[in-house]
């Protein structure tokens, strides 16, 4: 089936330098490789640019392919041209002559008093007086008293022994 797909003016013997394919579920495309990390990162841009402006792109035959291998590697839903360079970008690998695209960001998870008070509940080797800990107000600390630092520099001193 390759065979067929073979561009023209290559063969096997320029395979991965003078064209290569993408094999996905769906299809198997020739593409050319790319490794100019500079020209691609340009492009990825340039198309960014006009899909957040909503104009049209006009395509070189180097800029389809760079658009046409990264458009293989977005991940779907996750990732569009008008995000690039914010919450995604691509790598190249130019050993293995390859672009791939990667997330830059994650959910980040907020952590709320409460959640603070039962992770040291559950935790009896993190938490030695419970009790104390409900007293405190974690949203809105207060400075320590003199007989409190002295009591924590005589603990830190002891080892954490009390």
């Amino acid at each position: 089936m390759v065979e067929t797909m073979i561009p023209q003016n290559q063969s096997w013997n320029t395979f991965s330098v003078g064209w290569d394919v993408f094999v996905s579920n769906e299809k198997i495309i020739v593409i050319k490789p790319e490794t100019d990390y500079d020209f691609i990162h340009t492009t990825c841009l340039e198309k960014s640019l006009c899909e957040q402006r909503g104009l049209e792109m006009d395509p070189s035959e180097r800029q389809q392919n760079v658009i046409q291998i990264v458009e293989l590697n977005m991940l779907e839903g996750k990732m569009e041209w008008p995000n690039y360079n914010k919450t995604w970008g691509i790598s190249v690998d130019v050993e293995l002559k390859k672009i791939s695209t990667k997330l830059f960001t994650t959910k980040q998870n907020v952590v709320t008093d409460d959640m603070i008070r039962a992770s040291a509940k559950s935790d009896g080797a993190a938490m030695v007086a419970t009790p104390e800990l409900d007293k405190v107000e974690l949203s809105n600390p207060t400075p320590m008293s003199v007989e409190e630092i002295e009591a924590m520099k005589k603990f830190i001193r002891e080892g954490g022994n009390k």
